[in-house]
């Protein structure tokens, strides 16, 4: 799933980029690479495995819309995010929305 986070984040957030998938070949090779050799070398399962994967990063991309942009906000203010402040940027947003973490 983090293979695909990044190009369904830019498809849902925003939705007039003509190319959301640009950048992302590597990452599809990585997640390939991940499900032959470390989950299921079958040749059916693969397109199984990516179409859960992509599924999921829609779901969590959608509801972590305000986190995700949150953290975004974040970024552009300071260029560089520690993972202490990543995570506290991150809560505020959840808690603020009265949110919670998502789980399947």
């Amino acid at each position: 799933m983090v293979s695909y986070a990044g190009a369904e984040a830019v498809r849902q957030l925003i939705p007039t980029d003509p190319n959301p998938d640009a950048g992302a070949s590597t990452d599809e090779r990585h997640a390939a690479e991940f499900i032959i050799d470390g989950i299921d070398p079958d040749t059916e399962s693969p397109q199984l495995f990516f179409a859960l994967a992509k599924r999921r990063c829609a779901l969590l991309v959608a509801h972590y819309q305000p986190e995700i942009l949150a953290l975004a906000r974040a970024l552009e203010e300071n260029r560089m995010l520690s993972g202490k402040y990543t995570r506290r940027v991150f809560m505020k947003s959840l808690a603020k929305r009265s949110g919670t973490l998502m789980t399947f």
